[in-house]
């Protein structure tokens, strides 16, 4: 091999060289290398199709529970404890408002009287009977509704809590309270009502105690006339 060829060859080795030392430097190769794309999410599964309802449906009537006769006694007798507790405090407004009555009869019978101050001062009576009447017939209200949350509230909930477990062994799934949906439902037969065995089992398991001479719930407090 002659000079020339050796020369000629070292020059094509240094040309590779250059080039590959080019490819390696070059933009495109200083980069770093991309990232391998994340793998595309698996749809997420569908839910499980919720299980049918089982059991039947029955109705229910909660207001019947505070009759005297044929609800539930243990609320019976602690309505009628609360109410002979304020049964003179009843007394005594009704009182006041047979007074007012009285007293308006009086102005009424005035009507033609020319004593015009004698008039003024009938009206500044009644009108001052009327506000102490309000005021005492909201004090006995509140402290009523106090009383009765007190007393009879927690009956309510063990009422509450054993008509859930009475449904759940008659095998019932929804229990209606005709009391608060009213007309909204018609009963097409008498076994979907379990008011009265629900009573009778409630009444049976939840003796009242005696009640002595306990007397029945009042009747709320005679409303304020208008002067």
């Amino acid at each position: 091999m002659t000079a020339a060829t050796r020369m000629s060859d070292s020059r094509l080795l240094h040309a590779a060289l250059c080039a590959v030392l080019l490819a390696a430097i070059s933009p495109a190769a200083a980069q770093t290398p991309a990232s391998p794309k994340p793998a595309a999410p698996k749809p997420a599964a569908k839910p499980a199709a919720a299980a049918p309802l089982s059991g039947k449906i029955a109705v229910i009537n909660t207001a019947a529970f505070q009759s005297e006769s044929g609800g539930i006694a243990v609320l019976a007798a602690g309505f009628g404890t609360v109410g002979a507790e304020f049964e003179p405090k009843r007394q005594e407004l009704i009182a006041l408002n047979t007074r007012m009555t009285a007293l308006q009869n009086e102005l009424n019978a005035m009507a033609e009287t020319p004593d015009a101050a004698a008039r003024q001062a009938k009206t500044a009576e009644i009108e001052s009977l009327r506000q102490e009447m309000q005021k005492q017939n909201e004090d006995a209200q509140a402290a009523y509704q106090k009383r009765m949350e007190e007393s009879v509230g927690p009956l309510f909930q063990e009422v509450g809590r054993a008509m859930e477990e009475f449904a759940k062994k008659k095998g019932v799934a929804v229990l209606l309270d005709t009391a608060k949906l009213r007309d909204a439902i018609y009963v097409i037969g008498d076994s979907l009502d379990l008011t009265t065995e629900f009573i009778a089992d409630y009444n049976k398991s939840h003796p009242a105690p005696p009640r002595g001479a306990a007397a029945a719930p009042p009747a709320p407090p005679p409303a304020v006339p208008n002067p």
